[in-house]
C-alpha cells in the first residue's frame, strides 16, 4: 500500500497445491480478518506456469511440469497450455516437505557430532539451536555452488567454540530419502500421462537449487524462484481487466479424493482427484432402520486407503429427516467444490411431504461469526495506532535530520 499509494481491497492469493480443504479454508479467514477480499486462490504450480509461458511467448500448445520445492512445502504439476487457456492436469505434492526438512537432517547430525567431542547435549538451549540453524541454512546456500562449506559459530554453547566443514556429498547423504521422495511423488503424478511430452520443465523455489535436484530432473534449465507470484499477478492483471495484460483462463484440478463414511459402515468416494473444478455431485443416502431421525458421518480427504490416514474434513449429523421405515427417507447430498478448491455441501429431503432443507452440523470447531468481526476490529484498531506511530517516528527522524 505504501508502494501503491493507495488501499488495497481484494487480493489473488497463491498457495501449494497439495493444500487441504481446511488449510484453503483457513487461508480464505485470514484474509478475511486481514480485511482483504480474495478474489481467487490459486495453486503455486499453475502460477508459475502462468508467468513460464509469457515468460517464453510460448505460442503454440506445450505441457509444462513445474517442479516447486520451497522452504516449507513440496508440489508438482503437469499443466497444459494452449492459446491462454491453462489446464491443471496432474498434481502431487507433501505440504510437510521442504528445505526447512533437509536443515534439520543436517542440525541433529552436527548436535550429536558435538556431542561426541564434547560430551555436552545442546538440545534443550533453544539459542544455540537457532545459531546453528542459521549457519546451517547459510552453508546449505554455499553447497549449491561448491562442494563444502565451513560452520563456525564463536561461544557456541558452554564457551566451546563450533568449528566443522559440511560438505556436499555428506549433505546428500543425510537427506537422500528426501531426495528420493521428491522424484516420487513426481513419478506418480505423471504416472498415468506417460503419453505427454513434457516441452518445458521448471524448477521453482529456492530449495530446488540442490544440485542434486538438478541433477534428477535432469531435463530442466529453468530457475524462477518468483514464477509463482509474477503468475498470479499476471492472472490479478488479467481478471481485473488491466490494460496490457492479456486474458487467462485458469482450469484447476482437485487434488485430492473426497470420501463419505457413514457409522453404518459404508463408504462412498464421491469426487474422485484430478476432476476439473468448479464440480458438483448428487448423491443419494437411505436411513438404516426405522424412524431413524439423524444419520452420522465423516467427510475424508486423501489418496491413501488406510482410514487412519486420511484427513477428517468435518463429522456430521444429517437431522430433520422424517419418520418412515427403513430405506423410506430419500436424501440428497450436494457436493460442490468452487473454483478456489474449497468444499461446500447442503442436503435436502425428497418425500411426500416435499422438499425439505436439512441442516448439516459439523462436529469440528470453528471460528464464530461474532468473533471474526471482533478479530477484523482489532486488526483495524491496531492497524491505525501503527500507522499514526509511524507517523510519529518519521517526523521525528525528519526534524533530526
Amino acid at each position: 500500500e505504501a508502494y501503491l499509494g493507495e488501499k488495497i481491497i481484494h487480493a489473488i492469493i497463491i498457495v501449494p497445491a497439495y493444500f487441504n480443504d481446511a488449510q484453503r479454508q483457513a487461508t480464505m479467514l485470514a484474509a478475511k480478518i486481514s480485511a482483504l477480499n480474495v478474489i481467487r486462490i490459486i495453486n503455486e504450480p499453475a502460477a508459475a506456469a502462468i508467468f513460464i509461458s509469457g515468460l517464453y511467448e510460448i505460442k503454440d500448445e506445450e505441457n509444462i511440469l513445474i517442479f516447486h520445492l520451497d522452504d516449507g512445502t513440496f508440489d508438482v504439476s503437469l499443466v497444459n497450455y494452449e492459446s491462454d487457456v491453462f489446464q491443471v492436469i496432474a498434481p502431487n505434492g507433501n505440504t510437510n516437505l521442504g528445505g526447512k526438512d533437509f536443515d534439520e537432517r543436517v542440525i541433529e547430525y552436527f548436535i550429536q557430532l558435538f556431542k561426541n567431542k564434547t560430551g555436552k547435549d545442546i538440545r534443550q538451549d533453544n539459542q544455540a539451536i537457532q545459531k546453528l540453524r542459521c549457519e546451517v541454512e547459510k552453508a546449505k546456500r554455499t553447497l549449491s555452488s561448491q562442494h563444502q562449506a565451513n560452520v563456525e559459530i564463536q561461544s557456541f554453547f558452554d564457551n566451546e567454540d563450533f568449528n566443522e566443514t559440511l560438505t556436499r556429498t555428506k549433505f546428500e547423504e543425510l537427506n537422500m530419502d528426501l531426495f528420493h521422495l521428491t522424484i516420487k511423488l513426481a513419478e506418480e503424478a505423471l504416472k498415468n500421462f506417460t503419453k505427454f511430452k513434457i516441452g518445458e520443465v521448471v524448477l521453482v523455489g529456492g530449495s530446488t537449487r540442490f544440485p542434486k535436484i538438478q541433477h534428477k530432473v535432469s531435463l530442466s534449465d529453468t530457475y524462477v524462484d518468483e514464477a509463482a507470484v509474477y503468475g498470479a499477478a499476471l492472472q490479478a492483471g488479467s481478471l481485473s481487466d488491466t490494460k496490457r495484460t492479456r486474458d487467462i483462463v485458469l482450469l484447476d484440478v482437485n487434488p485430492l479424493s473426497i470420501s463419505y463414511e457413514i457409522l453404518s459402515g459404508e463408504k462412498r468416494t464421491i469426487i474422485p482427484c484430478n476432476i476439473l473444478i468448479p464440480y458438483q455431485e448428487y448423491n443419494i443416502f437411505t436411513t438404516t432402520y426405522s424412524n431413524q431421525r439423524i444419520i452420522t458421518f465423516k467427510v475424508l480427504e486423501s489418496e491413501s486407503s488406510i482410514p487412519r490416514n486420511k484427513h477428517i474434513l468435518g463429522k456430521f449429523d444429517l437431522t430433520g429427516i422424517q419418520c418412515a421405515k427403513q430405506d423410506v427417507p430419500t436424501i440428497g447430498i450436494i457436493c460442490f467444490i468452487n473454483v478456489n478448491g474449497i468444499l461446500t455441501m447442503t442436503a435436502d429431503e425428497r418425500g411426500t411431504t416435499g422438499y425439505n432443507n436439512i441442516k448439516i452440523v459439523p462436529y469440528t470447531p470453528s471460528l464464530s461469526q461474532d468473533k471474526i468481526i471482533c478479530m477484523i476490529k482489532r486488526f483495524e484498531k491496531f492497524t491505525s495506532k501503527d500507522k499514526k506511530i509511524k507517523e510519529c517516528v518519521n517526523a521525528k527522524n525528519q526534524l533530526k535530520s
